[in-house]
Formats: C-alpha cells, sequence, structure tokens
C-alpha cells in the first residue's frame, strides 16, 4: 500500500473533468507495475479571438497509481476553466463558460481473472451545470469480458451513495441524499501500434425513483506521436433527465489536447 503522506500530497497538488456531471474515471486508468507509483499528466491551455470577444481555456488532469499484489490503488484529479471576455465593451468582466474540478480515490481487489471488486469515494463541483458539491461513495464489481493485445471490454455495476448541493436559482441552493446504481460498459482497440479508439457508456437512476437517471457517453481516438508523447481526440454526450431548474438536460463537448506519459 503506498505511503500516507505520498498519497495526501498527490491529492494536493491536483486538486479536484467531464463537462456533463458523470465524471468518466474509465479513460483514466492504466497499466501498472507492481510496487511503484506509476502517473500521466496533462495540461491543455488554449486563447482565441474573434468578433465574440476573447476566449481563454485551461484544463490540467492528473491520474496516478499503485499496484501492489491483488490490491490497485487509483488517484485522479481535474480542473477545467474556460471564461469570455467581450473586447466591444470596455472594462466588461469575463465571462465564465466552464468551472468545474473532481478528485477521486478508488481501491479494486483482484478476486479471480475476470473480476475486481472496487470501492470508491469522489468529490466535485461543477458552476455551469448548478452542482455546487457533489460527494459520491461507492462500492461494485467490474467483469472483464474480454481482453486481448488489441482490444478489451468490461462490464460493471455499483451503487453508490450521493450527497449533492445544486442551485435551481440564484437563491435556492437544494440539498439532494442518494443511492444511485451505476453501471457502465468500456471497451477500446487498437487499431495499430500507434492509433487506437476507446468508449465509456454510463447509466445512472436513481433506486427509489428510476424515472431519474444520467446518461453518459464519451469515445476518444488517441494518435501515439512519440514513445511517451500523444495526441487525443474526445467527444463527450451527457443526458440527465431531471438536472436542476436552470440546466438543459443535454450537454456536449469535442475537445483535442496531448497527453505526456511518464
Amino acid at each position: 500500500m503506498p505511503k500516507l503522506p505520498t498519497l495526501c500530497l498527490l491529492i494536493l497538488l491536483f486538486p479536484t473533468f467531464l463537462s456533463a456531471q458523470i465524471v468518466n474515471t474509465e479513460k483514466l486508468r492504466m497499466k501498472s507495475k507492481e510496487g511503484v507509483w506509476e502517473g500521466e499528466l496533462d495540461f491543455n491551455l488554449g486563447l482565441s479571438r474573434n468578433k465574440a470577444g476573447q476566449t481563454f481555456q485551461f484544463k490540467t488532469q492528473a491520474r496516478f497509481d499503485y499496484l501492489q499484489k491483488r490490491n490497485k490503488w487509483m488517484v485522479m484529479g481535474d480542473y477545467q476553466r474556460a471564461e469570455l471576455t467581450k473586447l466591444d465593451v470596455p472594462g466588461s468582466a469575463p465571462k465564465s463558460l466552464k468551472n468545474q474540478s473532481f478528485g477521486h480515490l478508488r481501491y479494486n481487489y483482484l478476486a479471480s481473472s475476470r473480476l475486481r471488486w472496487e470501492v470508491f469515494g469522489q468529490i466535485q463541483f461543477n458552476d455551469i451545470q448548478e452542482i455546487r458539491l457533489r460527494t459520491l461513495v461507492g462500492s461494485g464489481p467490474r467483469i472483464k469480458v474480454l481482453r486481448t493485445d488489441s482490444s478489451h471490454v468490461y462490464l460493471g455495476t455499483l451503487i453508490m451513495f450521493e450527497y449533492e448541493e445544486s442551485r435551481d436559482s440564484p437563491l435556492a441552493l437544494t440539498f439532494h441524499r442518494d443511492f444511485r446504481l451505476s453501471s457502465y460498459l468500456s471497451f477500446a482497440y487498437n487499431f495499430t501500434q500507434s492509433f487506437g479508439v476507446s468508449h465509456v457508456s454510463y447509466y445512472q437512476p436513481k433506486l427509489a425513483e428510476w424515472t431519474d437517471f444520467r446518461i453518459s457517453t464519451e469515445t476518444q481516438l488517441k494518435f501515439l506521436i512519440r514513445e511517451n508523447l500523444s495526441f487525443s481526440t474526445y467527444f463527450q454526450y451527457a443526458y440527465d433527465a431531471k438536472p436542476a431548474a436552470t440546466v438543459p438536460p443535454v450537454v456536449f463537448s469535442m475537445t483535442n489536447g496531448f497527453s505526456l506519459s511518464f
């Protein structure tokens, strides 16, 4: 098991991504060598200027794994921010287009060659989706359906408790305490050694009210540039049957970026 000071340092250095409400932790997994920390850092910075104004975008993401025999620990963090400044209105304050973050800690135990049992905790916020605070704690099995040198398919079904503070209006703060099912399908296929595709879909209904559910999908295309440098394109789509009153039920995005592994 990793030393506690190291674990705390990682969480502090990489504060708490998906523009929707469901965080895709599948794409943050990695193969690990036993007994050593392994990780990956992503940094994306963008600046554009046109008739609408000037847009600044920033994103940082980190993930670290530690494997010891049948036990595996994962620490993940992400922060994204985007602002628009209108140039035709001198002195105008930047408008927030995105301000979101998450932190995730997960432990899994290898019960057999096809079955892992997982326990996780997560904290996040998302200003645009009116999520002031959301914390999750859950557990459940992860099943390996297929694993080859060029592809894999996994299924997971977890039960989680969710505490959420969301805004239905600037003055109204709503509190939620619910149990949800979190089911996912994850697969990936490498066409060549330098090009591959991966996809994950989540379904998260409230156990006491099945009409209150969330669906999220994400597809990634990844191109290897050098041994430890790659370029990726993501497409994300999410639907929430019962979002906050001021938030649309459907959100989607497409992003591009570079990844450095070590």
